[in-house]
């Protein structure tokens, strides 16, 4: 049987105003991902006169340091931080500087805002989206979510307290590393109508998303 795949939307970048005076931005990747390919590009499209330096943590937090050392060297205007490693690794930085920070889910739990950090939330309010899933798919009661507790477990609970209210039943499973069995995971789901993804840092890489998507098919 066809299952239906649901994807959170993702942020929409919306660039700052052309004829921003030219400077320095530093771009600080959490991972080389393809999710943040968009909004780097729009960054460098919105600014043509300003430098931009793309970094990348590569997923790995001993890189942390090296990167912010980096930073220091090049002393930038702006930071702009995609993904919750990087968004945390700027904030706990010795040295602050201007940093706006996007693409971090459940951003509230971090402590991410600051007198000099500020950024753009990416969730939808769960209701909309549940709104959203009894409108264009009726059929769907019960759906899977494959989720890591280090990083979205609050999300998972305002998420199923929320489906409830629209007759949908949250089934889920858990996915602690990236290179983890999410095979193994799916075939926990296989009663469901759909499957939910969220873009929880560890299940949404390209592989998973690969797996997850043909799975339904």
């Amino acid at each position: 049987m066809k299952r239906a795949l649901l994807l959170a939307a993702l942020l929409l970048f919306a660039p700052p105003a052309r004829g921003t005076p030219a400077g320095t931005v530093v771009v600080l990747k959490s991972a080389n991902l393809e999710i943040y390919r968009e909004p780097v590009a729009s960054f460098r499209e919105a600014l043509p006169g300003v430098s931009v330096v793309e970094l990348s943590l590569g997923g790995r937090q001993d890189a942390v340091e090296g990167a912010l050392a980096e930073i220091d060297s090049i002393d930038p205007d702006l930071v702009f931080a995609l993904g919750t490693r990087a968004a945390n690794a700027c904030r706990n930085a010795d040295h602050a500087r201007p940093t706006l920070f996007a693409m971090v889910l459940n951003w509230e739990r971090h402590s991410l805002r600051t007198d000099w950090m500020s950024g753009v939330a990416m969730e939808i309010p769960f209701g909309a989206q549940f709104f959203g899933f009894r409108l264009l798919l009726p059929g769907v009661h019960s759906v899977g979510l494959i989720y890591d507790p280090a990083s979205t477990a609050e999300v998972f609970r305002r998420a199923a307290a929320e489906a409830s209210e629209y007759g949908i039943e949250i089934v889920p499973r858990t996915l602690h590393a990236p290179e983890g069995s999410v095979s193994a995971a799916l075939l926990g789901l296989s009663g469901v109508d759909a499957v939910w993804m969220i873009p929880d840092p560890t299940v949404y890489t390209e592989s998973n998303f690969l797996a997850i998507r043909n799975w339904c098919l």
